[in-house]
C-alpha cells in the first residue's frame, strides 16, 4: 500500500497579506493519485482525497470590525495560546472549507 503524506498548506494568492496579525486555516480538498491499483477490474490507479489547507494572513481588526464572531473569537483567545505559522497566530476554521471563506474575506477586504 502506498504510504501518503499531508499535502503543504497553500497561501491565498490575494489573501496573504505580510502584514496580518492572524492566519485563518480553512479545509482545500486536493485529490490524489495513489500508486499501485484501486483494486477494480479496471487496474487504475486509485484516486483518492485528502484534506490539504489553504491559509489566508489576514487582521484581526479588520475581521472584528466586520463580524462579532470574529470580533468574540479573537476577544477570547490567549495570546500566548496556539499554533503559530510564518509569524502569526494559526487558527484552524474546522469545518470551514477555503472557497465560502475566501468569498467572505474577499467582501470583507472589498476585493474583485
Amino acid at each position: 500500500m502506498a504510504q501518503s503524506t499531508q499535502p503543504a498548506p497553500e497561501r491565498h494568492p490575494q489573501l496573504y497579506f505580510e502584514g496580518g496579525d492572524v492566519v485563518l486555516a480553512a479545509e482545500l480538498p486536493r485529490a490524489v493519485v495513489e500508486q499501485g491499483t484501486s483494486g477494480d477490474v479496471t487496474g487504475q490507479p486509485a484516486t483518492r482525497f485528502t484534506r490539504g489547507y489553504q491559509y489566508f494572513r489576514v487582521h484581526k481588526a479588520i475581521l472584528a470590525i466586520h463580524s462579532p464572531v470574529f470580533a468574540n473569537m479573537f476577544t477570547d483567545a490567549s495570546p500566548m495560546q496556539g499554533e503559530v505559522y510564518d509569524g502569526a497566530h494559526l487558527v484552524t476554521m474546522v469545518g470551514d472549507s477555503a472557497d465560502p471563506l475566501a468569498k467572505l474575506l474577499s467582501l470583507v477586504y472589498q476585493l474583485p
